[in-house]
């Protein structure tokens, strides 16, 4: 890490404390935060890999239809659930219909569970989406990492009072 890195750091760390009067004090809660905030930002760590994983996104616009929570049982007895968005997009050859399901993350996780909230709220909006593909037992998966609200869609709800 070079002298501005280390500099960016510190300021970000003093920014995010406010005021503190006894400057012994300050410098502790400063030295603390910033290795939090170090800790976070590496690859290993949720927010570094986070951004690891925007960065591998592909972004399109779509029209979020509705969605389900998806089981996915194990054979201990349990299972896992993810949530199933159900977009509008640009017909395709892979999406003749112009319509594509997503998958969240695990829901049990706070970043699935966070954008599966959102999702919710999203229904007959466009929608920026952030998909990344892996390659998961020899077939491609691809999973919704984030998504930003385009507002409304009106052509949609003019489309459903046709």
């Amino acid at each position: 890490m070079d002298a501005a890195d280390r500099l960016s750091l510190v300021a970000a760390a003093a920014t995010s404390l406010g005021p503190i009067e006894d400057p012994s004090t300050f410098a502790a809660k400063v030295r603390d935060r910033a290795v939090e905030l170090y800790l976070m930002s590496r690859e290993r760590g949720a927010v570094g890999r986070a951004l690891e994983q925007l960065d591998e996104c592909r972004t399109y616009v779509a029209t979020v239809l509705g969605g389900k929570v998806e089981h996915h049982p194990l054979p201990d007895g349990g299972e896992l659930r993810r949530g199933l968005v159900r977009l509008k997009v640009a017909a395709s050859k892979y999406n003749r219909d112009g319509v594509e399901e997503i998958r969240t993350e695990l829901l049990s996780t706070d970043e699935g569970a966070a954008l599966w909230a959102r999702i919710r709220g999203l229904v007959g909006h466009r929608v920026l989406v952030y998909a990344q593909t892996e390659e998961k037992d020899s077939r491609k998966v691809k999973t919704m990492r984030h998504v930003e609200d385009l507002g409304e869609d009106r052509e949609l709800a003019r489309g459903d009072a046709a």
